[in-house]
């Protein structure tokens, strides 16, 4: 997931159990993976710049 500081993914492996009132989550692991220099602060349009494209192509 990419929010909206476009700064890198981050990933969350969580268990989610039950419904409603006893729904509960359970975090197991998180991970943010930063983009590419090049592309820190872009708006991240693929046809923006092709330093850009080959950059996100490495993640």
């Amino acid at each position: 997931m990419s929010g909206t500081s476009l700064d890198g993914v981050d990933a969350v492996l969580a268990q989610v159990e039950g419904t409603g009132r006893r729904l509960s989550v359970t975090s197991h692991a998180f991970v943010h993976q930063p983009y590419p220099r090049c592309a820190m602060g872009s708006a991240l349009i693929e046809s923006q710049c092709t330093q850009c494209k080959t950059c996100l192509n490495k993640l």
